[in-house]
């Protein structure tokens, strides 16, 4: 708790992360936790909508905090995205997406997930949808229930690895 990652490629001399309306507008994809996204302040989570709206693709990485917050976020990143605490699923499931799948089972958070008007980018063999994505403005908003993809590198799947982020990079981030 109470820790970040912020990673800066190609930033010139003097660019900083810190969240501001000019630091959204120059990227094409932010990486977020459920606990941080409901940390978030309202000015915050404004210029975060502000941007997808203006075309920034934004993943959440689902969790307990962000299922139990749902209710209580005001504002419309989330808005069509369900997510229930599910104790019957078993928090793992092999990940497939456009004609690939994960070569053993991946952790999952322990929720369901649905979306109104929203693209199915990843699903389980059984169907289970595990990557969903919807539109917002001319942006995407897309919420995942997969944990610790770095595994598929770490573990010699590098073609799982870089399949898997091409296909959310194609379907999520800013588009050209």
């Amino acid at each position: 708790r109470d820790r970040t990652i912020s990673q800066g490629v190609n930033l010139n001399a003097g660019e900083s992360l810190e969240l501001s309306p000019g630091m959204l507008a120059r990227q094409d994809l932010v990486v977020i936790d459920g606990r941080a996204l409901a940390a978030l302040s309202g000015v915050h989570r404004d210029w975060l909508e502000e941007a997808v709206r203006d075309g920034l693709g934004l993943l959440v990485m689902a969790d307990a905090d962000l299922a139990g917050a749902m209710d209580s976020l005001d504002d419309k990143l989330l808005s069509g995205f369900t997510l229930v605490p599910e104790e019957a699923n078993t928090n793992e499931a092999v990940p497939v997406w456009a004609g690939m799948s994960a070569p053993s089972p991946m952790p999952t958070a322990a929720l369901d997930l649905s979306a109104s008007d929203a693209m199915t980018l990843v699903t389980s063999e059984s169907g289970r949808p595990l990557d969903v994505a919807r539109p917002l403005g001319l942006g995407r908003v897309a919420v995942s229930l997969l944990r610790e993809r770095h595994g598929w590198q770490t573990s010699g799947a590098a073609d799982v690895f870089s399949s898997y982020w091409a296909r959310l990079m194609r379907e999520v981030a800013r588009p050209d």
